[in-house]
């Protein structure tokens, strides 16, 4: 970070540029989880600044930041590469979106393969918690079987909107359904005393540990790429959802600072 400050504060030395701050991020994320880029990007709107990067590969590997310069309408330069514009933006943030796309399609045709040879995703221990409130709540086994109907629709209707009158109604009542059966587990969760559930919480955080080491060592470094990499792994949120959101990984790395300190 250190040398990155020296590269900047040179350039703007050598170019006549005005320094008003250095901003630097820890890691990157949402606008919610990255208030440094946020305040940067600010600052240069209200005075009209250009936004100076150390090097051009911090804006071609993360399409968030990319599109973030391009909707604020704010000027850039970098340091390793003086000569890039507004032009080259776009192709960057149109390579990174078409990164994006390859990414998952990659990581979703590996783990077809895997689940036709066998293997499981997901990690057992933190889904039993979630498998047996779910259980004690539908005993009839009404929610799987809404589950996999909803699934098949989707699959043959992507887009549910665009489908037949009656297949969107199909779907707009197993979606309700499932959003009720959601909050029935919630509530049944906020049954249980605040101190058994930090307990608990903890506990997840603590088994959860060495997959979000997996995923940062695979380039996770975000809060969203975080968060991408679980729900690929098939791993449930705190509330027993499929799909991780940024800020349900702050909370998590919340928690991981907990157990570390």
């Amino acid at each position: 970070m250190e040398a990155q400050r020296e590269q900047i504060e040179n350039f703007c030395q050598g170019n006549n540029f005005d320094l008003k701050g250095f901003y630097s991020e820890a890691m990157s994320g949402t606008k919610a989880d990255r208030p440094k880029l946020q305040e940067a990007l600010e600052l240069c709107k209200l005075s009209d600044a250009v936004l100076v990067v150390a090097k051009i590969d911090r804006l071609t590997r993360d399409l968030h930041f990319l599109t973030k310069l391009q909707k604020e309408g704010v000027r850039f330069v970098a340091v390793d590469n003086p000569h890039a514009n507004e032009t080259m933006l776009q192709v960057m943030i149109s390579f990174a979106q078409m990164e994006n796309k390859l990414r998952s399609t990659r990581i979703k045709e590996g783990m077809r393969k895997a689940k036709e040879k066998g293997k499981k995703f997901g990690t057992d221990n933190l889904n039993i918690y979630w498998k047996q409130l779910e259980r004690e709540i539908d005993t009839e086994g009404r929610i799987p079987i809404v589950r996999n109907r909803l699934q098949e629709l989707l699959e043959v209707h992507p887009d549910p909107e665009s489908a037949p009158a009656e297949v969107q109604e199909e779907v707009r009542e197993l979606r309700e359904e499932e959003a009720a059966f959601i909050q029935r587990v919630r509530n049944r969760k906020a049954e249980i005393p605040s101190q058994v559930r930090s307990h608990q919480a903890l506990e997840r955080a603590r088994l959860l540990h060495p997959i979000v080491k997996e995923c940062q060592a695979d380039g996770a470094t975000s809060f969203r790429k975080l968060a991408q990499c679980l729900t690929d792994k098939g791993i449930k949120t705190p509330l027993g959802r499929d799909v991780w959101s940024a800020g349900n990984v702050q909370t998590l790395m919340k928690q991981l600072d907990k157990i570390e300190e």
